[in-house]
Protein backbone atom coordinates (compact mmCIF):
# COMPACT_ATOMS: atom_id res chain seq x y z
CA UNK A 1 0.00 0.00 0.00
CA UNK A 2 2.70 2.49 1.04
CA UNK A 3 6.17 2.52 -0.46
CA UNK A 4 8.46 1.00 2.16
CA UNK A 5 11.60 2.78 1.00
CA UNK A 6 12.62 5.26 3.66
CA UNK A 7 13.05 8.94 2.87
CA UNK A 8 13.30 10.86 -0.35
CA UNK A 9 13.76 7.81 -2.63
CA UNK A 10 10.39 6.47 -1.55
CA UNK A 11 8.90 9.90 -2.05
CA UNK A 12 10.13 9.95 -5.64
CA UNK A 13 8.11 6.82 -6.46
CA UNK A 14 5.07 8.32 -4.76
CA UNK A 15 5.43 11.51 -6.82
CA UNK A 16 5.57 9.52 -10.05
CA UNK A 17 2.45 7.58 -9.06
CA UNK A 18 0.66 10.83 -8.18
CA UNK A 19 1.51 12.42 -11.51
CA UNK A 20 0.50 9.31 -13.43
CA UNK A 21 -2.93 9.29 -11.76
CA UNK A 22 -3.55 12.76 -13.22
CA UNK A 23 -1.95 12.19 -16.63
CA UNK A 24 -3.86 8.97 -17.38
CA UNK A 25 -7.09 10.99 -17.50
CA UNK A 26 -5.78 13.19 -20.34
CA UNK A 27 -6.85 12.69 -23.95
CA UNK A 28 -3.85 14.13 -25.82
CA UNK A 29 -0.29 15.41 -25.44
CA UNK A 30 -1.37 19.03 -24.97
CA UNK A 31 -3.66 18.08 -22.09
CA UNK A 32 -0.83 16.06 -20.56
CA UNK A 33 1.56 19.01 -20.77
CA UNK A 34 -0.96 21.44 -19.24
CA UNK A 35 -1.86 18.97 -16.49
CA UNK A 36 1.80 18.37 -15.66
CA UNK A 37 2.47 22.10 -15.23
CA UNK A 38 -0.57 22.58 -12.97
CA UNK A 39 0.32 19.46 -10.98
CA UNK A 40 3.92 20.63 -10.52
CA UNK A 41 3.32 24.25 -9.52
CA UNK A 42 0.65 23.21 -7.00
CA UNK A 43 3.10 20.90 -5.25
CA UNK A 44 6.29 22.92 -5.64
CA UNK A 45 4.87 26.32 -4.73
CA UNK A 46 1.83 25.31 -2.62
CA UNK A 47 -0.69 26.96 -4.93
CA UNK A 48 -4.38 26.19 -4.56
CA UNK A 49 -6.19 24.51 -7.45
CA UNK A 50 -7.72 27.86 -8.43
CA UNK A 51 -4.37 29.67 -8.19
CA UNK A 52 -2.72 27.06 -10.40
CA UNK A 53 -5.56 27.31 -12.90
CA UNK A 54 -5.31 31.11 -13.01
CA UNK A 55 -1.51 31.00 -13.30
CA UNK A 56 -1.53 28.70 -16.33
CA UNK A 57 -1.28 30.22 -19.82
CA UNK A 58 -3.47 28.36 -22.30
CA UNK A 59 -3.71 28.69 -26.04
CA UNK A 60 -1.44 29.69 -28.89
CA UNK A 61 1.80 31.67 -29.03
CA UNK A 62 2.68 31.62 -25.34
CA UNK A 63 6.25 32.75 -25.96
CA UNK A 64 7.69 30.11 -23.66
CA UNK A 65 5.39 30.89 -20.69
CA UNK A 66 3.28 27.98 -19.45
CA UNK A 67 2.54 29.60 -16.10
CA UNK A 68 3.23 32.90 -14.34
CA UNK A 69 2.43 33.76 -10.73
CA UNK A 70 3.64 35.94 -7.84
CA UNK A 71 5.11 34.71 -4.59
CA UNK A 72 2.39 34.49 -1.97
CA UNK A 73 2.81 36.72 1.06
CA UNK A 74 3.57 40.30 1.98
CA UNK A 75 5.85 40.81 -1.02
CA UNK A 76 3.23 39.65 -3.51
CA UNK A 77 3.96 40.89 -7.04
CA UNK A 78 7.53 41.76 -6.03
CA UNK A 79 8.76 38.19 -6.59
CA UNK A 80 7.52 36.61 -9.83
CA UNK A 81 7.81 33.08 -11.23
CA UNK A 82 7.65 32.14 -14.92
CA UNK A 83 7.43 28.40 -15.57
CA UNK A 84 8.00 26.42 -18.74
CA UNK A 85 7.08 22.73 -18.53
CA UNK A 86 7.97 19.87 -20.84
CA UNK A 87 6.24 16.54 -20.40
CA UNK A 88 7.37 13.25 -21.86
CA UNK A 89 9.00 13.35 -25.32
CA UNK A 90 8.56 17.12 -25.64
CA UNK A 91 11.60 17.47 -23.38
CA UNK A 92 15.17 17.33 -24.64
CA UNK A 93 18.36 19.12 -23.66
CA UNK A 94 18.02 21.81 -26.34
CA UNK A 95 14.67 22.93 -24.90
CA UNK A 96 16.46 24.43 -21.88
CA UNK A 97 18.33 26.92 -24.07
CA UNK A 98 15.26 27.55 -26.23
CA UNK A 99 13.26 28.52 -23.13
CA UNK A 100 15.84 31.16 -22.14
CA UNK A 101 15.93 32.53 -25.68
CA UNK A 102 12.14 32.84 -25.85
CA UNK A 103 11.92 34.75 -22.57
CA UNK A 104 14.78 37.05 -23.59
CA UNK A 105 12.97 37.78 -26.88
CA UNK A 106 9.80 38.70 -24.98
CA UNK A 107 11.75 40.96 -22.62
CA UNK A 108 13.20 42.83 -25.61
CA UNK A 109 9.82 43.24 -27.31
CA UNK A 110 7.77 46.40 -26.55
CA UNK A 111 4.48 45.50 -24.81
CA UNK A 112 2.43 46.87 -27.72
CA UNK A 113 4.21 44.45 -30.08
CA UNK A 114 3.42 41.34 -28.02
CA UNK A 115 0.48 39.72 -29.75
CA UNK A 116 -1.32 38.29 -26.71
CA UNK A 117 -2.31 40.78 -23.95
CA UNK A 118 -2.02 38.12 -21.24
CA UNK A 119 1.60 37.44 -22.22
CA UNK A 120 2.35 41.18 -22.35
CA UNK A 121 0.89 41.53 -18.86
CA UNK A 122 3.00 38.70 -17.44
CA UNK A 123 6.19 40.02 -19.02
CA UNK A 124 5.43 43.52 -17.74
CA UNK A 125 5.15 42.25 -14.17
CA UNK A 126 8.27 40.15 -14.67
CA UNK A 127 10.24 43.22 -15.79
CA UNK A 128 9.10 45.26 -12.77
CA UNK A 129 9.58 42.54 -10.16
CA UNK A 130 12.31 42.88 -7.56
CA UNK A 131 13.12 39.16 -7.78
CA UNK A 132 12.58 37.08 -10.96
CA UNK A 133 12.51 33.29 -11.22
CA UNK A 134 12.54 31.37 -14.50
CA UNK A 135 11.80 27.67 -13.95
CA UNK A 136 12.16 24.88 -16.50
CA UNK A 137 10.52 21.66 -15.28
CA UNK A 138 10.15 18.20 -16.80
CA UNK A 139 8.91 14.82 -15.63
CA UNK A 140 12.02 13.23 -17.17
CA UNK A 141 15.31 12.50 -15.42
CA UNK A 142 17.47 15.59 -15.90
CA UNK A 143 20.31 17.12 -13.84
CA UNK A 144 19.18 19.80 -11.41
CA UNK A 145 20.64 23.21 -12.17
CA UNK A 146 20.38 26.67 -10.66
CA UNK A 147 22.24 29.78 -11.75
CA UNK A 148 21.92 33.55 -11.88
CA UNK A 149 21.57 34.64 -15.50
CA UNK A 150 21.01 37.96 -17.26
CA UNK A 151 18.36 38.35 -19.95
CA UNK A 152 18.00 41.78 -21.52
CA UNK A 153 20.18 43.12 -18.65
CA UNK A 154 17.77 41.80 -15.99
CA UNK A 155 19.10 39.42 -13.28
CA UNK A 156 17.07 36.22 -13.19
CA UNK A 157 17.24 33.14 -10.98
CA UNK A 158 17.15 30.30 -13.52
CA UNK A 159 16.36 26.76 -12.34
CA UNK A 160 16.09 23.47 -14.20
CA UNK A 161 14.28 20.59 -12.47
CA UNK A 162 13.73 17.06 -13.64
CA UNK A 163 11.69 14.54 -11.67
CA UNK A 164 14.56 14.22 -9.19
CA UNK A 165 14.67 17.97 -8.64
CA UNK A 166 10.91 18.04 -8.09
CA UNK A 167 11.36 15.25 -5.53
CA UNK A 168 14.13 17.19 -3.77
CA UNK A 169 12.05 20.37 -3.58
CA UNK A 170 9.02 18.55 -2.14
CA UNK A 171 11.23 16.60 0.29
CA UNK A 172 12.79 19.85 1.49
CA UNK A 173 9.35 21.37 2.06
CA UNK A 174 8.37 18.28 4.09
CA UNK A 175 11.48 18.68 6.23
CA UNK A 176 11.27 22.44 6.67
CA UNK A 177 7.72 23.75 6.18
CA UNK A 178 8.60 27.27 7.37
CA UNK A 179 11.73 27.67 5.23
CA UNK A 180 11.87 31.04 3.48
CA UNK A 181 8.89 32.44 5.41
CA UNK A 182 9.15 35.71 7.32
CA UNK A 183 6.79 37.25 9.85
CA UNK A 184 6.96 40.25 12.13
CA UNK A 185 5.99 40.27 15.80
CA UNK A 186 5.50 43.55 17.64
CA UNK A 187 6.58 43.47 21.28
CA UNK A 188 5.96 45.77 24.23
CA UNK A 189 9.39 45.09 25.73
CA UNK A 190 12.18 42.61 25.03
CA UNK A 191 15.33 41.58 26.91
CA UNK A 192 18.12 40.04 24.82
CA UNK A 193 20.73 37.56 25.97
CA UNK A 194 23.00 36.04 23.30
CA UNK A 195 20.70 34.48 20.64
CA UNK A 196 17.44 34.60 22.55
CA UNK A 197 14.94 37.13 23.83
CA UNK A 198 12.33 37.28 26.57
CA UNK A 199 9.53 39.49 25.26
CA UNK A 200 6.19 40.85 26.44
CA UNK A 201 3.57 40.63 23.67
CA UNK A 202 -0.03 41.84 23.57
CA UNK A 203 -2.67 39.14 23.20
CA UNK A 204 -4.19 40.88 20.18
CA UNK A 205 -0.73 41.07 18.56
CA UNK A 206 -0.17 37.34 19.04
CA UNK A 207 -3.61 36.67 17.56
CA UNK A 208 -2.60 38.69 14.49
CA UNK A 209 0.72 36.81 14.28
CA UNK A 210 -0.97 33.40 14.38
CA UNK A 211 -3.57 34.48 11.81
CA UNK A 212 -0.78 35.30 9.32
CA UNK A 213 1.35 32.21 10.00
CA UNK A 214 -1.11 29.40 10.78
CA UNK A 215 -0.26 27.41 7.65
CA UNK A 216 3.31 26.73 8.79
CA UNK A 217 4.16 28.06 12.26
CA UNK A 218 2.97 24.99 14.22
CA UNK A 219 4.59 22.21 12.19
CA UNK A 220 7.15 21.42 14.92
CA UNK A 221 4.58 21.26 17.72
CA UNK A 222 2.58 18.06 18.14
CA UNK A 223 0.10 19.62 20.55
CA UNK A 224 -1.28 22.17 18.11
CA UNK A 225 -4.45 20.26 17.20
CA UNK A 226 -5.47 19.05 20.65
CA UNK A 227 -8.85 20.39 21.61
CA UNK A 228 -9.79 22.16 24.84
CA UNK A 229 -10.65 19.01 26.73
CA UNK A 230 -8.22 19.20 29.66
CA UNK A 231 -8.60 21.26 32.82
CA UNK A 232 -5.62 23.49 31.93
CA UNK A 233 -6.87 24.17 28.41
CA UNK A 234 -10.35 25.04 29.64
CA UNK A 235 -8.68 27.41 32.10
CA UNK A 236 -6.81 29.15 29.26
CA UNK A 237 -10.04 29.69 27.38
CA UNK A 238 -11.89 30.89 30.47
CA UNK A 239 -9.15 33.40 31.40
CA UNK A 240 -9.16 34.85 27.88
CA UNK A 241 -12.92 35.32 27.99
CA UNK A 242 -13.37 36.57 31.55
CA UNK A 243 -10.11 38.19 32.70
CA UNK A 244 -7.58 38.60 29.86
CA UNK A 245 -5.77 41.29 31.87
CA UNK A 246 -4.56 38.53 34.22
CA UNK A 247 -3.37 36.23 31.42
CA UNK A 248 0.31 37.17 31.83
CA UNK A 249 0.23 36.16 35.51
CA UNK A 250 -1.61 32.88 34.97
CA UNK A 251 0.10 31.52 31.83
CA UNK A 252 3.65 30.20 31.29
CA UNK A 253 3.88 31.81 27.85
CA UNK A 254 5.07 30.35 24.56
CA UNK A 255 8.36 29.60 22.79
CA UNK A 256 9.14 30.55 19.20
CA UNK A 257 12.27 29.34 17.40
CA UNK A 258 13.44 31.17 14.27
CA UNK A 259 16.37 30.70 11.90
CA UNK A 260 17.15 34.41 12.26
CA UNK A 261 15.80 37.20 14.46
CA UNK A 262 16.09 40.87 13.51
CA UNK A 263 15.06 43.58 15.96
CA UNK A 264 14.05 47.10 14.97
CA UNK A 265 12.98 48.83 18.16
CA UNK A 266 9.71 47.10 19.09
CA UNK A 267 9.39 45.04 15.90
CA UNK A 268 10.95 41.56 15.68
CA UNK A 269 11.34 40.12 12.18
CA UNK A 270 11.36 36.32 12.45
CA UNK A 271 12.79 34.13 9.68
CA UNK A 272 11.22 30.63 9.41
CA UNK A 273 9.42 30.90 12.76
CA UNK A 274 8.06 27.83 14.57
CA UNK A 275 5.98 27.80 17.76
CA UNK A 276 7.57 24.80 19.48
CA UNK A 277 5.89 25.16 22.87
CA UNK A 278 2.57 26.82 23.68
CA UNK A 279 0.64 25.93 20.53
CA UNK A 280 -2.58 25.38 22.47
CA UNK A 281 -2.15 28.73 24.19
CA UNK A 282 -1.50 30.37 20.82
CA UNK A 283 -4.52 28.73 19.20
CA UNK A 284 -6.74 29.74 22.11
CA UNK A 285 -5.58 33.35 21.81
CA UNK A 286 -6.09 33.29 18.04
CA UNK A 287 -9.58 31.84 18.45
CA UNK A 288 -10.52 34.61 20.88
CA UNK A 289 -8.86 37.23 18.65
CA UNK A 290 -11.09 36.19 15.72
CA UNK A 291 -14.04 37.28 17.86
CA UNK A 292 -12.37 40.34 19.40
CA UNK A 293 -9.43 41.90 17.53
CA UNK A 294 -8.87 44.33 20.41
CA UNK A 295 -8.50 41.70 23.15
CA UNK A 296 -6.57 43.16 26.09
CA UNK A 297 -3.82 41.52 28.11
CA UNK A 298 -0.30 40.21 27.52
CA UNK A 299 1.79 37.05 27.62
CA UNK A 300 5.48 36.22 27.73
CA UNK A 301 7.17 34.97 24.56
CA UNK A 302 10.61 33.36 24.44
CA UNK A 303 12.30 33.89 21.08
CA UNK A 304 15.24 31.59 20.28
CA UNK A 305 17.50 31.56 17.23
CA UNK A 306 18.01 27.96 16.05
CA UNK A 307 18.26 25.61 13.05
CA UNK A 308 16.08 22.57 12.31
CA UNK A 309 18.12 20.19 14.47
CA UNK A 310 17.91 22.61 17.38
CA UNK A 311 14.17 23.03 16.80
CA UNK A 312 13.69 19.28 17.27
CA UNK A 313 15.59 19.29 20.57
CA UNK A 314 13.88 22.44 21.84
CA UNK A 315 10.50 20.94 20.91
CA UNK A 316 11.38 17.74 22.75
CA UNK A 317 12.65 19.29 25.98
CA UNK A 318 10.26 22.23 26.21
CA UNK A 319 7.36 19.77 25.91
CA UNK A 320 8.90 17.19 28.26
CA UNK A 321 7.05 18.56 31.30
CA UNK A 322 3.72 17.94 29.54
CA UNK A 323 1.92 14.68 28.90
CA UNK A 324 3.40 14.13 25.44
CA UNK A 325 4.19 10.55 24.54
CA UNK A 326 7.48 9.52 23.00
CA UNK A 327 5.56 8.21 20.00
CA UNK A 328 4.18 11.74 19.44
CA UNK A 329 7.68 13.17 19.19
CA UNK A 330 8.87 10.33 16.98
CA UNK A 331 5.96 11.07 14.65
CA UNK A 332 7.47 14.46 13.86
CA UNK A 333 10.54 12.92 12.23
CA UNK A 334 10.98 13.44 8.50
CA UNK A 335 10.28 9.76 7.83
CA UNK A 336 6.75 10.13 9.18
CA UNK A 337 6.16 13.32 7.21
CA UNK A 338 7.14 11.36 4.11
CA UNK A 339 4.65 8.65 5.08
CA UNK A 340 1.97 11.34 5.54
CA UNK A 341 2.51 12.46 1.95
CA UNK A 342 2.31 8.88 0.67
CA UNK A 343 -0.89 8.14 2.62
CA UNK A 344 -2.47 11.30 1.19
CA UNK A 345 -1.77 10.07 -2.34
CA UNK A 346 -3.60 6.85 -1.40
CA UNK A 347 -6.65 8.74 -0.12
CA UNK A 348 -5.94 8.69 3.62
CA UNK A 349 -5.14 11.31 6.23
CA UNK A 350 -2.10 10.19 8.25
CA UNK A 351 -2.60 12.03 11.52
CA UNK A 352 0.79 13.07 12.89
CA UNK A 353 -0.52 15.79 15.22
CA UNK A 354 -3.08 14.40 17.65
CA UNK A 355 -6.62 15.53 16.91
CA UNK A 356 -5.85 17.28 13.61
CA UNK A 357 -8.48 15.42 11.58
CA UNK A 358 -11.23 16.48 14.00
CA UNK A 359 -10.45 20.15 13.39
CA UNK A 360 -10.66 19.96 9.60
CA UNK A 361 -13.63 21.50 7.87
CA UNK A 362 -16.03 19.12 6.13
CA UNK A 363 -14.75 20.30 2.73
CA UNK A 364 -11.25 19.16 3.76
CA UNK A 365 -12.37 15.86 5.30
CA UNK A 366 -14.25 14.74 2.19
CA UNK A 367 -11.05 14.95 0.17
CA UNK A 368 -9.95 11.73 1.90
CA UNK A 369 -11.84 8.85 0.30
CA UNK A 370 -9.49 6.02 1.21
CA UNK A 371 -9.28 2.81 -0.81
CA UNK A 372 -12.13 0.30 -1.05
CA UNK A 373 -9.68 -2.60 -0.63
CA UNK A 374 -8.49 -1.36 2.76
CA UNK A 375 -11.36 0.69 4.23
CA UNK A 376 -13.07 -2.37 5.69
CA UNK A 377 -10.07 -3.06 7.92
CA UNK A 378 -10.09 0.36 9.60
CA UNK A 379 -12.19 0.97 12.68
CA UNK A 380 -12.94 3.84 15.03
CA UNK A 381 -14.66 7.21 15.01
CA UNK A 382 -12.42 8.59 12.25
CA UNK A 383 -12.54 5.49 10.09
CA UNK A 384 -12.17 4.79 7.37
CA UNK A 385 -10.26 7.80 6.07
CA UNK A 386 -7.95 8.90 8.92
CA UNK A 387 -5.13 6.86 10.41
CA UNK A 388 -3.48 7.87 13.68
CA UNK A 389 0.32 7.74 13.58
CA UNK A 390 0.30 6.15 17.05
CA UNK A 391 -1.97 3.33 15.90
CA UNK A 392 0.04 2.89 12.71
CA UNK A 393 3.33 2.65 14.65
CA UNK A 394 1.84 0.11 17.05
CA UNK A 395 0.42 -2.00 14.21
CA UNK A 396 3.72 -1.85 12.34
CA UNK A 397 5.78 -2.93 15.35
CA UNK A 398 3.36 -5.69 16.35
CA UNK A 399 2.47 -7.02 12.90
CA UNK A 400 5.40 -6.30 10.61
CA UNK A 401 8.33 -6.21 13.04
CA UNK A 402 6.70 -9.04 15.03
CA UNK A 403 7.42 -7.41 18.39
CA UNK A 404 4.00 -7.12 20.05
CA UNK A 405 5.52 -6.62 23.50
CA UNK A 406 7.09 -3.33 22.39
CA UNK A 407 3.93 -1.53 21.26
CA UNK A 408 3.13 -0.09 24.66
CA UNK A 409 6.39 1.81 25.06
CA UNK A 410 6.21 5.60 25.39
Amino acid sequence: MVDSTIGSDGLKNTIKESLQSFIEKCNNDKEKGDTFVKWAIRRLYKLTTDDAENATVDGWNDGGIDACFPLKGEDQDEEIYIVQGKFGKSHNETQVGITKNKIEKLLKTPPSKIERPVIAGHIGKFREAKVRHLIYITDQEFPKKQELISLNDLPIDFQVMGIGGIRDAIWESIQEPAKGRKADLNVEKAVQYKDWYIAIVGLSELGRFVERTRDYVFESNIRQWLKFTGRVNKGIKETLQTSPGHFFKYNNGITIVAAKIEQDKKKMLLHSPQIVNGAQTSNAIWEEWTRNNAIEGHLSVTLIKGNMDEIRNITKYRNSQNAVNGKDLVSLLDFYKDIQHQFKEKGYDYEIQSGKFDTLKLAEKVKFQGNKEYNMYLEGDKAPYSISSKDAVQAFIAGIIQSPTEVGCQ
